[in-house]
């Protein structure tokens, strides 16, 4: 697997654990919207949009 892969893979997993936090209601949407676009810069992924 490449690492460009791999990185992306995480960043996705990432979604999914602040799309989880965010239904919940435990963390603020702009909280969680800072952590995500964070997230894909540090993995040089494009932002997925939390939903």
């Amino acid at each position: 697997m490449s690492e460009e892969v791999r990185k992306q893979m995480i960043y996705l997993a990432s979604v999914d654990v602040l799309r989880r936090l965010l239904r919940s209601g435990k963390v603020e949407r702009k909280v969680i919207d800072r952590l995500n676009k964070k997230n894909a810069e540090t993995m040089g992924c494009t932002v997925v949009e939390i939903a």
